[in-house]
């Protein structure tokens, strides 16, 4: 008897014990209602560079939540070593398995994952190029130039340094095609000459025969818009081959963290972040700052405005619709910005070269 009342007591001292501990977890959770945003980024492989600095970008958007804010957010990350099929797989599973609100994209993401989204009218919002893709999809808005303000930088670029001639490589993708048609137009305009396109898949890691044509052909430049690891391999070919041609880009020489063989590259790139920017980043993390850091530090703050300024838990019809009506948004970028018809967030490029390795404003 005396035992039995023994394994009572102690079962009676356990449930209370685990009541008392449990208790107060439960009276401090936080009761505000939670918004989810999801964002899919390569956080391993070749653009890890990227990814990884967008993702701190992202933390410490979060992080400068006002603590009074009328809900709580929280951001669900999934890596997909920018491989187009994992790209789908985690926008499916982050909207059906973990009931994302809204989605944040980079690069090619954006138009990956749009038809996912338009499916389940949730919001999202990438960084990338091209402008003609988002006109059919209403759910997707894109923080970047469009390709006819980065072509007119461009080109105004090549005919301030007096450039007659180019020859580019660019990768085969539907966003850089419509970029480099746009170029190509303008640039015959102003007298400036493509003597070759070369359009490569994004696998190809031999160009040597693309080398000997334009060696061939001796451009003034040759024009670089080609993704890491395959701008390093070109580079790197080239400078084994003495091709000794001066590079240009749009964007990509500043997207490759390996500079060694772009040294006095000059060329035209959007705006990274501004200066009071860069200097919250660098005081969170030592990665370098990297294209779209900005662009997604803003989508994600635009859209927790959004939610902020209503009386109620938004749908993602709603916070689409307020999506469209953003005009003069103080950027991380360091100018206003708005969402026009297209879902386009339009922006200024500056005038850059490579100097000791890094980027620096001309």
């Amino acid at each position: 008897m005396k035992k039995k009342l023994l394994i009572i007591i102690g079962i009676i001292a356990i449930a209370a014990v685990a009541f008392f501990a449990f208790r107060p977890a439960r009276e401090s959770a936080d009761p505000r209602p939670v918004v989810k945003i999801g964002a899919t980024l390569p956080l391993t492989g070749n653009l890890a560079s990227i990814g990884s600095v967008i993702r701190e970008s992202l933390l410490m958007a979060q992080a400068e939540i006002p603590a009074n804010s009328k809900y709580r957010y929280e951001l669900i990350f999934e890596d997909d070593q920018y491989d187009m099929k994992k790209i789908v797989l985690n926008t499916t599973r982050l909207i059906s398995a973990k009931n994302a609100d809204a989605m944040l994209f980079m690069f090619d993401g954006s138009n990956i994952g749009a038809p996912v989204i338009e499916k389940h009218q949730i919001p999202g919002m990438g960084c990338t190029w091209g402008a003609k893709f988002f006109k059919d999809y209403e759910y997707s808005f894109n923080h970047w130039s469009r390709p006819a303000t980065q072509a007119a930088a461009f080109v105004s670029l090549m005919k301030d340094r007096g450039i007659k001639t180019i020859s580019s490589i660019a990768q085969n993708s539907a966003n850089i095609t419509e970029l480099m048609d746009e170029v190509e137009k303008l640039a015959a305009k102003n007298g400036i000459k493509f003597t070759s396109m070369n359009l490569v898949n994004i696998n190809e890691k031999d160009f040597r025969l693309v080398i000997e044509k334009m060696r061939a052909q001796k451009p003034d430049l040759v024009m670089l818009m080609l993704l890491d690891p395959q701008m390093t391999i070109f580079a790197k070919q080239a400078a084994e081959q003495n091709l000794n041609i001066p590079y240009t880009s749009i964007d990509e020489i500043a997207n490759t963290p390996n500079r060694d063989y772009l040294e006095g590259s000059v060329f035209v790139s959007s705006i990274s972040g501004s200066p009071e920017f860069q200097s919250r980043l660098a005081d969170r993390t030592d990665l370098h700052i990297m294209p779209c850091t900005a662009n997604l530090y803003d989508n994600f703050k635009i859209l927790v405005s959004i939610y902020e300024s209503a009386d109620h838990k938004l749908t993602g019809p709603e916070v689409k619709d307020r999506l469209y009506q953003i005009k003069d948004y103080p950027s991380a970028l360091g100018v206003k910005i708005s969402v026009d018809k297209d879902g386009i967030i339009d922006s200024p490029l500056i005038r850059v070269r490579i100097e000791n390795g890094q980027v620096v404003r001309m």
